[in-house]
């Protein structure tokens, strides 16, 4: 499988789609026919590189420097970080999914069969595409999920039954399997939760015995996700507990800082 270079220009443009924010990570990605993971990691690349373009030319050249003398520096512990790479690479216990997404297909120095090597990562398994969920699956998820959020303590066994008013004949394994793929588990009292656990340093909850009598004393946050028809957005808010006003809110189309922190500097 011939691996496919993108040019910086198609990064950049990319990444200015994505900036926008007028269409969702996953339509991006079909748009271009790239991987949606891609299209979040060029989007924050432009938005860390972005105020380096704008620095005084002596500070572009000592940034410059200091990075030559790193990648000296780097160079020269090769033979000992060998060494302890083999040894963390025993160690590390991640699964296939989460070893692809370190894969770097257009590193100009490590090639992906070097890349595979070091993770512990059969070059195989990259390069197997995952097999889609049907049509169905993706009704039955949906409808999971609306069932979900309205009530979370639903496990896989009264959610067969859900489904079942529904028209879809399904057994408790499927929905087990679609839920773990979703990541949402029934929400209940679940035995020992009240024990304490063994910590060093316990941090108190510091509003417990706060009045909260006027505007401005405490502000709380929250995000969630808002579906749409071709993927998700994300919804960042900011509330004022003493008014109930929602101070500032945000939208996003990738779940990174970037807007959060947008949504605080104007609350």
């Amino acid at each position: 499988m011939k691996k496919k270079v993108r040019s910086p220009e198609f990064k950049k443009r990319v990444a200015i789609e994505a900036l926008k924010e007028q269409k969702s990570v996953k339509e991006i990605a079909s748009d271009y026919e790239i991987h949606p993971v891609q299209v979040c990691k060029w989007k924050k690349e432009l938005c860390e590189k972005a105020a380096f373009l704008f620095e005084p030319t002596n500070r572009k050249i000592n940034r410059e420097k200091i990075f030559r003398e790193k990648e000296a520096k780097f160079h020269e512990k090769i033979g000992r970080l060998t060494v302890e790479l083999d040894w963390v690479k025993k160690k590390l216990a991640l699964s296939n999914d989460e070893k692809r997404l370190f894969i770097e297909p257009e590193h100009s120095s490590i090639p992906i069969y070097r890349q595979c090597e070091l993770i512990g990562l059969t070059r195989s398994t990259y390069y197997l595409e995952p097999r889609s969920e049907t049509a169905e699956n993706l009704e039955i998820m949906q409808l999971i999920d609306e069932e979900y959020t309205s009530h979370p303590f639903l496990g896989s066994r009264k959610m067969c039954a859900v489904l079942a008013d529904y028209g879809y004949t399904v057994n408790r394994k499927r929905i087990q399997r679609l839920m773990r793929n979703m990541g949402i588990e029934a929400i209940y009292p679940k035995k020992n939760l009240s024990r304490p656990g063994e910590v060093t340093q316990r941090y108190p909850y510091l509003l417990k015995d706060l009045k909260i009598v006027r505007p401005n004393q405490v502000w709380s946050t929250d995000i969630t996700y808002i579906r749409l028809l071709k993927g998700f957005i994300y919804l960042v808010a900011i509330m004022d507990w003493h008014s109930r006003y929602v101070l500032s809110w945000e939208l996003s189309n990738t779940l990174d800082v970037d807007f959060c922190l947008r949504s605080l500097e104007k609350a």
